[in-house]
């Protein structure tokens, strides 16, 4: 199998500094090397396979003094981190479930989970911060929403990422930027630096942000309470001009950070809006 890629086996019994990387399934590197499928010829799909083939090689190579094998295996068992943001309403919640039953499909391991929530503690916050009796300011909004999501991080999003699952997170640290440091008027460069303090650094590795016409929005998300629980409705009883606000947020976040947060027509029905979501979804998982 190794000369059929170019590699002597002479190369690998000198512990040279070759080295195989599997990024879950997609593509395989091989010192410069790109081989669109893995060695197992598993094409991406047989997972469990692929990891136990490519760990055979790893082995071999794990002494070279140039790559240190701790080096090699973060880089082969890291998740991956995806997170859902959008203005009430515009169906973000919906489009996890797919995109969580499309993965699935591949046998990836998911952790679905949101904010605020996702812990006991987080989803005691929650719910406060959706209580409709309740009006906290901003910057009540804000300090509550970051203990809850450092508890959120440390407890749930960190391991699971550390472990190599699939973490798809509906909302994070952008909804704050957004609602608190835009909206609310408490300044985007002050709540990133607070949002840094209880991630540790941790960002996403990809952002979908779906967006639609406010008023449209919302009269999805007010025939979603009126089935649901009036928990979930503060927000949504916000004035027309908090919404249109919202949405010119989450646009002005993707100006800024193009490469990581990607926007999605939200009008249509939910397979139509996971049409567009597809395309968009990182080969690695694939």
């Amino acid at each position: 199998m190794l000369e059929a890629i170019g590699v002597s086996g002479d190369a690998i019994q000198k512990r040279d500094t070759i080295c195989v990387i599997c990024v879950i399934c997609g593509q395989i590197e091989w010192t410069g090397f790109v081989i669109p499928s893995c060695l197992c010829g598993c094409d991406g799909i047989s997972i469990d396979f692929c990891a136990y083939s490519v760990s055979l090689w790893f082995f071999e190579c794990a002494e070279s003094p140039e790559i240190p094998g701790a080096a090699i295996l973060s880089t082969m068992s890291r998740g991956y981190f995806i997170t859902f943001e959008g203005g009430e309403g515009t169906g973000k919640s919906t489009q996890l479930l797919l995109v969580n039953d499309w993965l699935k499909i591949l046998r990836h391991t998911i952790v679905m989970t949101r904010e605020p929530g996702g812990t006991r503690l987080a989803e005691a916050v929650r719910a406060l911060l959706l209580d409709p009796e309740l009006e906290p300011d901003g910057f009540s909004e804000i300090f509550l929403l970051e203990a809850a999501r450092r508890d959120h991080v440390e407890q749930v999003i960190r391991p699971a990422i550390e472990d190599g699952a699939v973490v798809l997170c509906d909302r994070f640290t952008d909804s704050s930027l957004v609602y608190q440091g835009l909206v609310r008027g408490l300044g985007w460069k002050e709540v990133a630096g607070l949002n840094r303090l209880a991630t540790g650094g941790l960002e996403p590795d990809l952002t979908l942000v779906f967006d639609m016409d406010p008023e449209a929005a919302l009269r999805r998300a007010h025939s979603r309470n009126s089935e649901g629980s009036l928990r979930e409705s503060r927000l949504d009883d916000e004035p027309a001009e908090f919404h249109r606000r919202v949405r010119d947020g989450f646009l002005e976040l993707a100006e800024r950070e193009p490469s990581r947060v990607q926007v999605i027509k939200a009008g249509g029905s939910p397979e139509e809006v996971f049409a567009r979501v597809h395309p968009i979804l990182p080969e690695a998982l694939r």
